[in-house]
């Protein structure tokens, strides 16, 4: 059958037309590469149907994922989400002793080129058109949460056969794989396994199998993939120096085997009706989502179909595309040409990582290490799984749990632990779950097979070492198979904190009688949880002042009136200088001027600064007065005569002051005055002033005389005015040679000289329809008024 097998493949390549003799040898290569040493069937599918067939907890987890897988695809929205999954990836190198960068010890940079690609070919970058929204990330935390590169080295050279067969699961080898992989391993509920293996079956690097991987629902003890050290790193061009060998040097196998431990069947599923490892029929294809490799835009076709060039129909016949379809990843084509998922297979991968390995999701992994872990006190009791029910029969159990942030995705009791069936995580920091007091938590619990579920959740608050019924936080009945029950709980405020708790789910078909309850048919799980104190509230910043303006140099006094307990205080009052950290400071403005205040309250849940703009005004004293402007020289008992300064800065207030036997008759306070004189020369003097003192006084000498006066008289005395030969007469007085008439209103003076006693005031120009006092003074032939 080899043989013959063999010459197929060589008629098949010789047939393809335009494929030069390089891509010839690529394709048998290829070929034997997807195949085991047997020229059976892909390893991935040989162990997995030799799994379905042999193995009941395996069969019972896969066909559990696959349902829930199904479940997840025709409720979501699938494709149209376009949330990022990283996966956290930990490589572990199992080497024969070689130097690093030597041999089956391939150096980081090949690790990382290998990485690297994987997370092109899932992003849809460069060749590759397909973006799933799927990325892979070495781990930055190791399962006891301290720092890691994600790249582990292990000389394996001295464990079983490993330095002659590498890694072996073929019937009637060593059957050494768990043994190895347990060299090096990390749960793969947190972390996806990469081996990096010397050998396969015996291959020792050579033809043959490249790799393969374990679909969802394995055991822990071995599921991942594994890739033989020759094939993991992508350097088409050969020019990198990486360990590759020509045909395996575009990272197809990494690409391809993740594609198998994210769901994804072969394109060709279906073709080989008797399990030979040759294609032997088309593959079904009456209801795409559920035959062959149930993705509906994955045309029907055999693994020997065509290779990368071709065209035409896939065995389908017509309206399938050979060209389109050996492009595939998970096609059998030559390395070259597989470049791309199809939409489809992309919702079947991010529904494998939503649904049957979550946890990888919520893995602390790729967080950076955090404070150090310590797991929580021994509880007083292990329930225990009847041995001869829940644990021999996978009647029913626990499939994931969600606290918060945190989820865990397990099987059925007998795999999670044969002898008890409870699976007890509150050792393992990746699943930590970090609350606080008074927090609303979130929790959801999804059972496996068989309906009449009941669940109960307890967290042992006290610290005791002991569950209490009291401490139950959730609790579901008769929920059905497969199905979710959700709810939430509030930390108490009496919860002890600050330390590592344990929190334990409880699932039967029973009822269940407290948190030390034997399950007949399910489990029970333990997980850590950590309670923070309350983080409180952060302080809302208030203040006041006892006032807000004052004259320079006076002390304010500030009162802080936050609430929320503030236990730090920063003031900024606002001039380049003053600060303080006092909680009721004082201070004393140096300069005058307007300035904000600012006041930052912080306790230990935060701060809060309150900022009150233009808040304080420090005022000077006023300027200087400026020159009075007004008359020099006045006769004695001369009434309302004006006088005035210009505005001065800062003052509120003038006060003004006449020489002895004078007074202020009008405007006092004011920048203009009027004064009525009585017979004593003397000063007109003005002191702007404000509530914070008074500035420099400005003076004017004013000179009274003693002027003869006259006696005037007129025909209307207290009338108006209307005649045109209305005269104002003044008394003859004996030498007066000119006689100097003034009428004053309002402050205003009209000064007229006449060599004759009388006026008419129409003559004159004054305004109109206004009152007028009237004075007159006369002149000798001395000169003297």
């Amino acid at each position: 059958m080899k043989n013959t097998l063999l010459l197929l493949i060589i008629i098949s390549i010789v047939g393809f037309s335009g494929h030069s003799q390089q891509n010839r040898i690529t394709a048998i290569d290829l070929l034997r590469s997807r195949m085991n040493q047997n020229g059976s069937e892909c390893k991935s599918d040989h162990i997995h149907n030799r799994l379905m067939q042999s193995d009941a907890n395996y069969r019972s987890n896969f066909n559990t994922a696959q349902l829930k897988l199904q479940n997840y695809l025709s409720s979501e929205q699938k494709s149209a989400k376009a949330t990022l999954l990283t996966v956290p990836v930990v490589v572990h190198v199992l080497h024969l002793g070689e130097p690093v960068g030597t041999g089956t010890n391939i150096s980081d940079a090949q690790i990382q080129s290998a990485i690297d690609n994987m997370n092109d070919c899932f992003a849809g970058v460069g060749a590759y058109p397909t973006d799933t929204d799927i990325q892979f990330q070495l781990a930055a935390q190791d399962p006891n949460c301290a720092a890691t590169s994600g790249i582990l080295r292990v000389n394996a050279a001295g464990v079983s056969d490993y330095s002659t067969n590498g890694i072996t699961n073929d019937p009637g080898s060593s059957l050494n794989e768990a043994t190895i992989k347990a060299l090096s391993k990390w749960p793969n509920s947190d972390y996806y396994n990469i081996w990096i293996v010397a050998g396969i079956d015996g291959n020792m690097g050579a033809g043959g199998v490249q790799g393969y991987a374990y679909f969802p629902g394995a055991s822990s003890n071995v599921d991942g993939t594994v890739v033989l050290y020759n094939s993991f790193g992508y350097d088409p061009t050969g020019t990198l120096g990486y360990n590759l060998k020509s045909y395996t040097n575009r990272n197809v196998t990494a690409n391809h085997e993740l594609g198998h431990a994210l769901n994804l069947y072969h394109t060709f599923e279906g073709d080989d009706g008797n399990s030979d490892g040759v294609a032997d029929q088309c593959p079904a294809n009456g209801d795409p989502s559920t035959d062959g490799d149930q993705c509906a835009d994955t045309d029907p076709h055999r693994r020997d179909d065509g290779d990368c060039g071709d065209s035409g129909f896939t065995c389908g016949g017509a309206g399938t595309d050979l060209a389109d379809i050996v492009t595939n990843i998970m096609a059998y084509s030559s390395d070259n040409c597989q470049v791309k998922f199809s939409t489809d297979q992309k919702d079947r991968m991010r529904a494998a990582l939503q649904t049957n390995r979550a946890g990888l999701l919520t893995s602390k992994a790729l967080d950076a290490p955090g404070a150090p872990f310590s797991p929580p006190l021994a509880n007083s009791c292990t329930p225990q799984t009847d041995p001869a029910w829940g644990l021999d029969g996978n009647y029913s159990g626990i499939q994931t749990v969600v606290v918060k942030d945190i989820t865990n995705t397990s099987g059925y009791p007998s795999s999670d632990n044969a002898a008890t069936g409870t699976l007890d995580k509150s050792a393992d920091c990746q699943k930590l779950i970090e609350v606080s007091e008074g927090e609303l938590v979130a929790v959801s619990v999804t059972t496996l097979f068989n309906n009449g579920n009941n669940i109960k959740m307890y967290v042992d608050y006290d610290n005791s070492g002991s569950f209490d019924v009291s401490e139950e936080v959730f609790s579901a009945t008769g929920v059905s198979a497969f199905s979710t029950a959700s709810g939430d709980f509030t930390v108490p405020g009496t919860a002890t904190t600050s330390t590592t708790l344990r929190l334990r789910v409880v699932q039967d078909l029973n009822a269940i009688s407290g948190p030390c309850h034997d399950s007949q048919y399910g489990q029970a799980e333990d997980y850590p949880i950590y309670i923070t104190p309350a983080a409180g509230t952060a302080p809302v910043a208030d203040f006041s002042a006892n006032q807000t303006s004052v004259c320079q140099g006076t002390q304010i006094n500030f009162t802080d009136l936050s609430t929320n307990t503030p236990t730090g205080w920063s003031w900024n009052f606002g001039d380049g200088s003053g600060t303080s950290t006092a909680q009721n400071p004082s201070y004393t403005y140096g300069s005058a001027g307007t300035y904000n205040v600012t006041l930052t309250a912080t306790n230990a849940s935060g701060s809060d600064a309150e900022t009150k703009v233009g808040y304080i005004t420090i005022n000077d004293v006023p300027g200087n007065a400026g020159a009075i402007t007004g008359s020099n020289s006045e006769c004695s008992s001369t009434n309302g005569v004006a006088y005035s300064i210009s505005a001065v800065s800062e003052a509120t207030s003038y006060t003004w002051s006449a020489p002895g036997g004078s007074t202020i008759a009008s405007g006092q306070g004011t920048t203009s005055v009027g004064v009525n004189f009585g017979s004593t020369s003397g000063n007109i003097q003005v002191t702007p002033s404000n509530s914070c003192g008074n500035g420099g006084a400005s003076t004017l000498a004013v000179t009274l005389t003693n002027c003869a006066s006259s006696q005037l008289a007129a025909a209307h005395c207290g009338a108006t005015g209307s005649s045109m030969t209305e005269r104002i007469y003044a008394e003859s007085v004996s030498g007066a040679t000119a006689y100097t008439w003034r009428f004053r209103s309002g402050g205003t003076d009209y000064t007229f000289t006449r060599s004759i006693r009388y006026v008419k005031p129409y003559e004159l120009g004054l305004p109109a329809n206004t009152t007028f006092e009237a004075y007159v003074s006369y002149r000798d032939a001395s000169y003297n008024w």
